[in-house]
């Protein structure tokens, strides 16, 4: 053990871990970059560390054996004795740790990629530089043409040590690229590079008897120390730019602050009811001064309008079953925004992607959002450009500005549902599990629903066609209105059988019974349909007026199934509604399994809008940390209940 200890090079991995403890503080102070927003992730830092000291480890141990079979580790070289050189190990024997330790190094760096960014192109992109980093750490001097032989290691360690290391972990903490991280940087980089340079100069006799050219041997005894100097000063001269910089930019925010709002109640209401912060966003711009340096401008002073952000995790009473796999845990963002001058009025609105229906990725949605925080002076134009590609955040902007607009209340859509008068009609809804799962169907029915939506494709469409068998025998179709939900379950071949089999049950609709995307199946499907036909996943993605259009005049379903959070919003929903309506197409809105924030957005526009078909909109109840708010769903309805209190103690703000 202690050969290895002493192969492993202990004292070297403080240097291996600084980079990441860097990029892993300056998400931690993040709050200076983006309106109090705090990115850090302990997960990501726990395996970057680990990644990190591995990567450290395969280099030290790659070093021990490549100097060795180059002849670099002899009688003559000074500092302490190598571990295949004194005979300690053999290089079989470290040929063999070798392999562990990268492909440990590779296992590790895999799932920080994959719990940091998911399954994207970034990940790709992250997933070359980890397969570059262990090519870096073991070429160093191993193998035949090490580029440490050739005088470029000073390179790989600024690059890898400085570059990589630093902002690769800011990125992977915020899932975004901020350029003034390049100066922190490069000074650890030309530190690393110091640290090196150090050794080589020690070794530097050696290493030109031996043949390794390093820019010691290179440059000569007198050059580097001069060399070494350079780096040492262009180091620390980063540093200390980055912290006058930062500084700089605090003061010259100082006038942005004066900047007042005009009165928020001068919103601009589009002809569907929506309302947003026109001309307040409008008057913001003229008081925004640092729009691309926002990462060292202190909590964002320079617009009128401030806003933040933050992650939340939810948690299921139960396994929730989906055609994509079960839910056990669910990921929301809120986006909160409040004026300078009242700090205490905030906005709130949810992002609620659906992983696995969603076009973006969690990535995505950091990414907006930190840009959001940032700059609040175009949130209204956004609305119309860059964010109808991010359909959740683009939700979470119209909540927020319409709740800031209403004073924080939550009360987006006054009505009679908001005054607790009128009640949505709900279905209510019976997850994929197994069998005993599926029991649930009575519990609904039990509880005074006169619609309810069932999941199908989880279980297997026997035995779910045996239980709606059992409930249609119990409970006539002039009683009990039955809904299916396919979530694309069945394929080209079995979807038109299916069809059948549930139009003998008198199943009232059915929900996307093929995977998205197969518009010819689909539109086969609709032209005769044994039952009705609603389109769900379908209408995600089409986010452009013809791209609506040409969905519905090409497929003509017979209903769509809307849900808010992941078309785009009130906006969204509203085109979609009026473009069904023109071609006497059904719809109903439903949730997408947000919290009471997203929920209550969604019930409050529905209500305006006269729903006679029950609504999927009764999943409140499926959380346990859920937020308590005013709204109810029981006997087959959701109510507003004006008495009750909106509680986000929950959220730890």
């Amino acid at each position: 053990m202690k050969h290895w200890l002493q192969a492993f090079r202990l004292r070297t991995l403080p240097l291996a871990v600084s980079s990441i403890l860097v990029g892993s503080a300056l998400a931690t102070n993040w709050g200076w970059v983006s309106c109090f927003v705090d990115l850090f992730r302990p997960v990501i830092l726990v395996l970057a560390l680990l990644t990190a000291i591995l990567l450290q480890i395969l280099s030290n141990l790659a070093n021990d054996l490549g100097d060795h079979q180059h002849g670099t580790d002899n009688a003559d070289r000074v500092g302490p004795q190598r571990a295949v050189q004194s005979g300690a190990i053999s290089s079989a024997v470290m040929w063999r740790a070798m392999a562990i330790c990268g492909s440990l190094a590779f296992v590790s760096g895999c799932a920080l990629i994959t719990v940091a960014l998911g399954l994207s192109l970034t990940t790709l992109a992250f997933l070359f530089l980890g397969l570059a980093a262990i090519g870096a750490a073991v070429k160093y001097t191993f193998g035949s043409n090490p580029y440490g032989y050739a005088g470029f290691g000073d390179v790989s360690v600024f690059l890898f040590f400085g570059i990589v290391g630093v902002c690769g972990t800011f990125y992977l903490h915020t899932s975004h690229f901020e350029p003034m991280v390049l100066l922190p940087a490069v000074g650890f980089g030309l530190l690393s590079a110091g640290v090196l340079n150090v050794n080589n100069m020690r070794d530097i006799i050696n290493d030109e008897a031996s043949g390794k050219r390093t820019l010691v041997v290179r440059m000569g005894g007198m050059r580097a120390k001069r060399y070494h100097a350079a780096l040492v000063l262009g180091g620390l001269a980063s540093l200390v730019i980055f912290q006058f910089v930062r500084a700089w930019l605090d003061i010259l925010a100082i006038p942005g602050r004066a900047t007042r709002l005009r009165d928020p109640s001068e919103a601009r209401v589009f002809d569907h009811g929506t309302a947003y912060a026109g001309s307040a966003t409008q008057s913001a711009r003229h008081g925004h001064l640092l729009h691309g340096h926002s990462l060292l401008a202190g909590p964002y002073p320079c617009v009128m309008l401030r806003a933040r952000w933050i992650e939340h995790t939810l948690r299921p009473r139960f396994e929730l079953g989906t055609s994509k796999g079960p839910i056990t845990a669910r990921t929301v963002w809120y986006l909160m925004a409040w004026h300078r001058d009242r700090p205490e009025v905030q906005g709130f609105g949810e992002a609620a992607l659906f992983p696995g229906h969603s076009k973006e990725f969690p990535a995505d949605v950091r990414t907006k959002l930190l840009e959001l925080c940032a700059d609040t002076s175009n949130w209204e134009q956004r609305l119309r450009t860059d964010l109808v590609d991010v359909p959740s955040v683009r939700f979470a902007v119209e909540q927020c500005l319409r709740d800031l607009e209403a004073g924080g209340s939550k009360m987006l859509f006054p009505s009679e549902f908001t005054l607790g008068r009128q009640a949505i009609p709900i279905n209510g809804l019976v997850w994929m599990g197994d069998k005993a799962t599926m029991q649930r169907i009575r519990e609904q029915i039990d509880g005074g629903y006169s619609t309810v939506k069932m999941k199908i494709g989880a279980i297997g469409i026997e035995d779910e066609l045996t239980l709606l068998k059992n409930v249609r025998a119990e409970y006539k179709a002039a009683d009990l209105t039955l809904r299916v939900d396919a979530n694309g379950a069945f394929s080209a071949q079995q979807a038109p059988e299916v069809l059948k089999r549930l139009a003998d049950l008198q199943v009232h609709s059915i929900e996307q019974p093929v995977a998205p995307g197969l518009y010819e199946v689909m539109t086969e499907l609709c032209a005769d349909p044994p039952i009705p036909i609603a389109l769900d996943e379908d209408l995600i993605g089409a986010n452009t007026h013809d791209a609506k259009v040409d969905l519905l005049d090409n497929v003509r379903p017979q209903y769509i199934v809307i849900k808010p959070s992941l078309v785009g919003g009130w906006a969204a929903a509203q085109e979609w509604i009026d473009l069904a309506k023109a071609r006497n197409i059904g719809w109903w809105i439903t949730s997408a399994l947000e919290s009471s924030i997203g929920l209550n957005a969604i019930a409050q526009f529905t209500a305006t809008l006269n729903v006679t078909l029950a609504q999927g909109l009764g999943t409140g109840k499926v959380y346990e940390n859920n937020i308590p708010s005013p709204l109810l769903a029981e006997k087959g309805f959701l109510r507003y209940r004006p008495e009750a209190e909106w509680d986000l103690s929950t959220l730890q703000l």
